[in-house]
């Protein structure tokens, strides 16, 4: 149940998907051993048999309808042009198409954006599944830093061949071995730049972009000027070498935002009989390559592991056009150069060799020099670009080349125009009034389910109760209603939905047109001959006595038996319509259902990821609301609802992750707290007086949450509520008390999870010292509750002089205790 909302799915879903995701987890069901680390390193790299044919362009696949949904654009004013991740989309002509527009994408995660020259953009991030309509008002929309224009990129209207310098990443020091990801927004290289030798690295809004100020990291620096970074496609992973000590060093880190920080050698030769000029590191994380270079001869090296977190597998032998392992994000396309002709090799899967050579494009970069002893060139995945080093034995720099205007590797989106349908008016003026202020008596609007939340509910007990018709004609209803112009992808599923309902009246009705006489049915688990039907009306025999049943009568494991006793056997289709039909009437049938399910094949992992969707597209409505509360609620519902490895689950958690920062702390006192890679507080352990991270906002009733842990024998902190800001916290504030108390079995006013000198707790439920625990504090009126490690501690009651609302606050005075992931947001009031 999600409270605050009327919604009742997710309780009754949650069994029957997590029987689905078990029997989908890789060697479910299967006997057969997984093969060992040797194994899997001699059938992927040293290339055993494979007949798959060389990876092919995308763009020369024909498009496949059902794995290529349409995207339709649309835009306050029209004439906007139109972006899928980055890329601008196309007319027939090729030249830009111009909003309103429409065009076909693969499905999957989309950035969709549409600017106005002059400047106005807007962006949209999309989960592509089928069809769907976006709408943009740019009409108001300044640009801003966060989402600066494309048309005006240095690089978007860049002449092909033409070499263009890196400006603000070139230094007098030398800047080498280019490594691009594969959205093109992130370089990785080497430099010795200021006399700091290292990996550096530098982002940028887009491919057309200049990139930012580039940093170091800090865990590459040394003596030793490293060679061939690469990173995993997550960016979690990084690989470098070290050319003439033969060492390749693996640095790691937990998330994107963090800093790498565990350093280990992954690989080396400490004989150094040769020299290990280059490595890269596969997309997966799971491969690495590299050359090594002796008096005569380079050989090319290869190594597996079956999971990141284990150590490379044999070192094997490894053949490899060009001098330089320069491979595609996902390992089927391998590049050379050799400073006029890029050339390509191709393969079909991970376990060939490369084929022979292709010319991708000829040209002649300004003061380009190849290097046996680096990798001085990146291609991207597209093969748009081309970032090179000139000159890598002098002092060099990093340059850009376009290879082709447009995606060579890959389809580019091709757009056609269609009716403008965009709702707000495009005579409206260009500043709007504003609005009213609130009068204080008013409903919150936050307090009310949201529009589309509301209707899911309806449609779920409509479902529930066989009334296709009345769920139909509830979808086409809301797909009229302005408040739903940003959830008509969902309303397009849940007509869908309405329609399978529909669908299976009629093949039910059909299946038993079709039945001959003495045909065997079963009805309420008896088995029965089928005599004949009249119209809704069945007659059947059983034994010698002759019965009459209405369909209408009939349970829904009923229908679905007879529905499934025609002739023609249920396909992957049909199997989904009766899987979805028994989904939604009553547990009692989802072992029915999942059977269906089964049958229905990858259809079916569709159907839970857009279960899965709706609620976190509602989490992100609340958020957008600034209802976080309500908006944390859904988020945390998605992983319950399709299990923790759907795009949906992901991208809840990913979304979660970004909230950690929406409060702003101000420091009051003494102390320097430290700031640790997921965002901890941490005070050392010394006193320090008067020492706090305070909301700049003041909260009166609020819930927070955090995960807190003691490093100290006796250290201590806590939460502070309410605190009007008038004088010391201890004697004028309440606070819900932290401490190294996990042994205390006699609960006082001073142990964790009390209300400090006022309120015992019911139960120590903390944790020994240097390990995380959980909190959760509710305050509603005068009452405050507190949970530690999900369990209970507190329920009390506020004395009347404590203020209706105040600041919030994390002790550290005492110090030896670390706050992170705290999110502190206010409760709407429930009308």
């Amino acid at each position: 149940m999600f409270p605050m909302h009327t919604n009742k799915f997710t309780p009754r879903l949650i069994p029957f998907l997590l029987c689905v995701l078990l029997w989908h987890l890789p060697g479910c069901g299967s006997s057969k051993p997984a093969p060992t680390d040797e194994e899997r390193a001699a059938n992927e790299a040293a290339g055993a048999a494979d007949t798959a044919a060389p990876v092919t362009n995308p763009r020369d696949i024909p498009l496949d309808p059902q794995r290529s949904p349409k995207l339709a654009v649309y835009s306050n004013p029209i004439g906007c042009l139109v972006f899928v991740d980055f890329v601008p989309v196309r007319n027939d002509n090729d030249g830009l198409a111009l909003t309103p527009c429409e065009f076909t994408v693969p499905r999957g995660p989309h950035s969709i954006s549409v600017e106005k020259p002059g400047g106005k953009r807007a962006t949209q991030q999309l989960d592509v599944q089928s069809f769907a309509e976006l709408e943009f008002d740019v009409s108001s929309s300044p640009l801003d830093v966060d989402d600066p224009s494309i048309l005006n990129a240095p690089l978007f209207e860049a002449a092909v061949g033409r070499s263009i310098p890196l400006a603000t990443l070139n230094t007098p020091g030398k800047e080498l071995d280019p490594f691009l990801t594969a959205d093109g927004r992130t370089i990785y290289f080497v430099s010795d730049r200021g006399g700091v030798r290292g990996v550096y690295t530098a982002t940028r809004a887009s491919p057309y972009h200049d990139f930012d100020e580039p940093k170091i990291i800090t865990a590459s620096s040394g003596a030793d000027l490293p060679v061939s970074p690469s990173v995993s496609n997550d960016g979690l992973i990084l690989v470098y070498g070290v050319a003439e000590k033969s060492r390749l060093w693996q640095l790691t880190r937990n998330n994107i935002e963090a800093p790498f920080d565990n350093k280990e050698i992954t690989r080396s030769d400490d004989k150094g009989e040769r020299a290990w000029r280059s490595a890269q590191l596969s997309g997966d994380g799971l491969k690495l390559f590299w050359t090594e270079e002796g008096d005569d001869a380079t050989i090319t090296r290869a190594a597996v592991r079956s999971t990141t977190g284990k150590l490379f597998g044999k070192t094997l032998a490894f053949e490899l056009p060009g001098q330089h392992p320069h491979m595609s994000s996902d390992g089927l396309r391998q590049y050379s150069f050799d400073g006029s002709t890029l050339h390509r090799s191709r393969r079909g899967s991970v376990r060939q060799p490369f084929g022979a050579p292709e010319v991708v494009a000829e040209l002649e970069p300004a003061g380009y020099e190849e290097s046996p002893r680096h990798r001085q060139f990146w291609v991207t995945d597209d093969e748009q670009w081309l970032v090179f080093c000139n000159n890598p034995r002098a002092a060099g720099d990093l340059f850009v080349t376009r290879l082709s205007d447009g995606p060579a590797w890959g389809r580019s989106v091709v757009g056609k125009s269609v009716v403008n349908k965009m709702v707000v008016a495009n005579a409206e003026p260009e500043e709007k009034p504003k609005p009213e202020p609130m009068p204080t008596d008013t409903v919150d609007p936050r307090s009310q389910p949201l529009a589309y939340t509301t209707h899911w509910a309806k449609l779920i007990k409509l479902l529930e109760a066989n009334k296709g018709d009345e769920a139909a004609a509830l979808v086409k209803q809301a797909l009229t209603q302005k408040e739903f112009r940003n959830d008509r992808e969902l309303l397009g599923w849940d007509q869908q939905l309405a329609e399978a309902l529909t669908e299976i009246d009629r093949e039910v009705l059909q299946s038993v047109q079709q039945l001959k006489a003495g045909a065997a049915i079963r009805v309420g688990g008896t088995r029965f001959d089928f005599q004949r039907a009249d119209g809704e009306t069945l007659h059947v025999k059983l034994k010698d006595k002759e019965l009459t049943r209405k369909l209408t009568d009939l349970s829904p494991g009923e229908r679905i038996s007879l529905a499934d006793a025609g002739p023609e056997k249920a396909d992957a289709a049909k199997a989904l319509r009766f899987a979805t039909y028994l989904f939604f009437q009553g547990k009692l049938l989802l072992p029915v259902a999942e059977g269906w399910f089964k049958r229905a094949g990858d259809e079916a992992g569709q159907f839970h990821e857009r279960l899965a969707a709706r609620v976190l597209h509602q989490g992100k409505a609340e958020l957008a609301r600034g209802n976080l509360g309500a908006g944390i609620t859904f988020l945390d519902a998605v992983a319950s609802v399709s299990g923790p490895n759907t795009t949906a689950a992901k991208l809840a958690a990913k979304q979660r992750e970004t909230l950690y920062d929406t409060v702003d702390w101000k420091t009051v006192g003494p102390r320097k707290w430290k700031r640790g890679e997921q965002g901890e507080f941490t005070a050392d352990f010394e006193r320090s007086n008067g020492s706090f991270m305070v909301s700049e906002e003041k909260y009166g009733d609020f819930e927070l949450t955090c995960e807190w842990r003691v490093t100290e024998p006796s250290a201590m902190g806590g939460i502070y509520l309410r605190y009007s800001g008038q004088g010391k916290p201890l004697e004028n504030g309440v606070k819900v008390h932290l401490a190294n108390d996990p042994d205390l079995r006699k609960m006082d006013r001073f142990a964790t999870g009390a209300l400090f000198a006022v309120a015992s707790p019911n139960v120590n439920a903390s944790l020994p010292a240097g390990q995380w625990n959980t909190l959760r504090i509710q305050a509603r009126g005068t009452n405050v509750q507190a949970w530690i490690n999900g369990t209970e501690v507190l329920q009390t009651a506020l004395a009347k002089e404590v203020p209706a609302s105040g600041s919030v606050m994390l002790d550290g005075t005492v110090g030896g205790i670390g706050y992170r992931k705290v999110l502190l947001y206010e409760l709407i009031k429930r009308e």
